[in-house]
């Protein structure tokens, strides 16, 4: 009815009023059957010791021991400095609760509690109920591999399986953190920032923070994430299949989600760049938006510095830049075109078609026009065309200047416009 010690150096029982002492036995089973709650604690052999636990009993086998405690509601049990000590955990239909690290891991259920210490290997199987865990991992570098209803937690030479709970959280220490997350089938949703992360799929949800390096892998649906910049100055890549971003003490991977948002905290010197689909894509930037976007994805930044689009990889893709409300300058060449202005710049290359729009400020543009382009004119637009059958390569609208380099070979036709044009040979 009290609390009892285990061990290959015999058997503790204290209870009021008596102790119970015994020398070393190999098999030894201790039922509590007290109403008050019992303390049982259990030392491993020292050599590969397996420990099971469930609702009704813990059991550890290591060489010829055998030790079982039933009844007791608390739990404690040392691996003993062996060499592959293991311990599975199997949950009940309530609300279960695992925390404490892989060192050191309580487990809890309605009825129980168990803390194991020192094991090499540790398996937890959730059963129904809203169950959860929180990790915090150790100095050593921590490895995490993640799917819905399975976390892998990987430290120097230990490992913890988590199956089948509801929520995760895993706090990062080391300072070579790594987290690999893989989707569903279904929709999914991974949002970033220097807090902490947390990747959602239906019925699972997985939290993280103090990682390095953290990779998201979507599987099918219309996968969403939004990434937070970091305070130091931040690069991020964004194609129709993957988006990373990389400081200089994290990087972060997001590949195959149809939806992506990375915002800048406008601290540091952020540049983010795009690059097309196959397909037919759409980019338009402002001074503080950027979206690049086709069939069956879209990515878009907010707030960069600098954005830069590039178009190779086929199809009819279209650009325009936007100004702001300040004086901005724009280039126009043969297949690259920028906007630069107070705080920001905007850059494309290979587009097959392009609209610059400027607005307020006194707004200037450069065109180059050589090499059998035309240029045509009128109003508040200027056309800039590979030939004169072709669609507009370029279309300028709304600038207060524009100048053209042009050669023997430029095609002009500029009258009656709204702004101050000028031509210089080449």
């Amino acid at each position: 009815t009290g609390n009892a010690d285990i061990g290959i150096n015999g058997l503790r029982v204290n209870e009021v009023g008596r102790t119970i002492n015994s020398g070393t036995f190999e098999q030894v089973t201790v039922r509590h059957s007290g109403s008050d709650s019992g303390v049982v604690n259990m030392t491993g052999t020292g050599g590969d010791d397996i420990v099971g636990v469930s609702s009704e009993r813990m059991v550890l086998r290591g060489g010829r021991f055998r030790f079982t405690a039933q009844g007791f509601t608390s739990h404690a049990v040392d691996a003993n400095n062996g060499r592959r000590d293991r311990i599975r955990f199997e949950g009940t239909s309530g609300n279960d609760s695992a925390s404490g690290t892989v060192d050191k891991l309580t487990f809890a259920t309605p009825t129980m509690d168990v803390t194991a210490s020192g094991f090499d290997q540790l398996t937890i199987e959730a059963s129904g109920g809203a169950d959860s865990a929180n990790v915090i991992g150790g100095e050593g570098n921590s490895s995490i591999y993640t799917s819905p209803g399975y976390v892998r937690h990987a430290e120097q030479g230990k490992s913890l399986f988590l199956h089948d709970f509801e929520t995760v959280a895993i706090e990062g220490n080391g300072s070579s953190d790594v987290a690999r997350m893989i989707g569903s089938e279904s929709i999914d949703t991974f949002d970033y920032a220097e807090a902490g992360f947390e990747f959602q799929s239906p019925g699972f949800q997985f939290a993280g923070s103090g990682f390095e390096t953290l990779s998201v892998y979507g599987r099918a649906g219309n996968d969403r994430s939004t990434i937070q910049g970091t305070a130091e100055s931040d690069r991020v890549d964004m194609s129709s299949s993957s988006v990373t971003m990389e400081s200089r003490s994290v990087y972060v991977a997001v590949r195959q989600f149809e939806f992506n948002t990375v915002e800048s905290d406008r601290r540091g010197d952020d540049r983010i760049y795009f690059e097309d689909s196959p397909g037919d894509d759409v980019f338009l930037a402002t001074p503080d938006f950027a979206r690049m976007s086709a069939a069956g994805y879209q990515n878009v930044g907010r707030g960069f510095a600098s954005a830069s689009a590039i178009a190779r990889n086929g199809g009819d893709d279209r650009a325009s830049l936007f100004d702001s409300s300040a004086d901005d300058s724009m280039f126009s060449g043969l297949s690259n075109s920028f906007m630069i202005g107070e705080g920001f710049r905007n850059e494309i290359d290979g587009f097959s078609r392009l609209t610059i729009r400027a607005s307020q400020g006194h707004d200037r543009a450069i065109v180059n026009a050589v090499d059998g382009q035309s240029l045509s004119g009128e109003r508040n637009r200027l056309s800039v065309l590979r030939s004169p059958a072709s669609p507009a390569a370029s279309m300028l609208i709304g600038f207060d200047q524009i100048e053209a380099t042009v050669d023997s070979e430029t095609k002009i036709d500029v009258a009656n416009v709204d702004y101050m044009f000028s031509m210089l040979n080449d």
